[in-house]
């Protein structure tokens, strides 16, 4: 995913994404303004072993456990 803006998104889980089973990489994306009740607000990682995050913006997200991020990512810087 490239140059994207999440914001203002809802769910229980992976307020504004929510990724199982692939591998993904984010450049120039920021996330932020997002709820999960559950676990991750801004984004929920479940079951994806190659995660990156480079040049991105991830905060102010709210929910219950880990609001921003939920799961193993890597960060590129």
């Amino acid at each position: 995913m490239t140059n994207s803006t999440f914001g203002g998104n809802d769910a229980s889980s992976g307020g504004a994404i929510y990724l199982n089973g692939n591998s993904a990489m984010f450049l120039n994306v920021t996330v932020a303004e997002n709820s999960g009740t559950d676990l991750g607000g801004g984004i929920r990682n479940f079951n994806n072993p190659a995660v990156s995050i480079k040049n991105s913006l991830i905060a102010n997200n709210v929910g219950g456990i880990k609001p921003d991020i939920a799961g193993s990512f890597t960060s590129l810087g």
